[in-house]
């Protein structure tokens, strides 16, 4: 009971107090911030009862700071989260296009146009398939190297074992499983 008196005695004394400085304030213009913050002081003074009955007043306060720590800490990880998994992606795209093209030159140098080439990467940058589509380069108006006249059955036979030589390097070079790699030829 002592200390509601204590605390009344408290409250009025400060209102007094804030009263006086109003008044003392000559500018009108002055007095509406004045009245404001001598109003949020007040509140402030008539809280601070309730804040002490909800536990002590200085623990309460640290709790919500913790709270909004945690929760800053909270965004700060889901967005470290998004920025990995966004980079991540971006770096498989870089290698998946990096692998095309070597795969694109090596297909040159055994004679075979490039029509269509596409890589799949896992996270784990490890390849999940390649997909091409090879042609003549003489029909894709691709000239590469000396122009040889041949008869056909000879010209087929160079472009299946040039073939088979390109399948076997690919799958080589890049330790493949022959299911991984899906070549076709136009």
């Amino acid at each position: 009971m002592n200390e509601i008196f204590s605390y009344l005695k408290s409250y009025v004394i400060l209102f007094l107090v804030l009263t006086i400085l109003l008044e003392m304030v000559p500018k009108a213009g002055m007095q509406k911030y004045i009245r404001f913050f001598s109003q949020m002081i007040l509140v402030f003074g008539l809280l601070y009862p309730v804040l002490g009955w909800m536990g002590e007043s200085d623990a309460f306060l640290e709790k919500i700071e913790y709270q909004s720590f945690l929760q800053k800490m909270e965004e700060v990880q889901s967005d470290a989260e998004k920025i990995t998994y966004l980079d991540n992606d971006h770096y498989v795209k870089k290698y998946e296009d990096a692998i095309a093209l070597d795969v694109t030159q090596m297909a040159q140098e055994e004679n075979f146009a490039v029509k269509e080439i596409a890589v799949e990467m896992t996270e784990n940058y490890e390849i999940k398939c390649i997909r091409m589509t090879l042609t003549n380069p003489v029909r894709e108006g691709i000239v590469i190297g000396k122009v040889v006249l041949e008869d056909e059955q000879k010209k087929q036979t160079s472009e299946d074992s040039a073939y088979k030589k390109l399948k076997e390097k690919l799958v080589s070079y890049y330790q493949l499983s022959e299911e991984q790699l899906d070549i076709l030829y136009e």
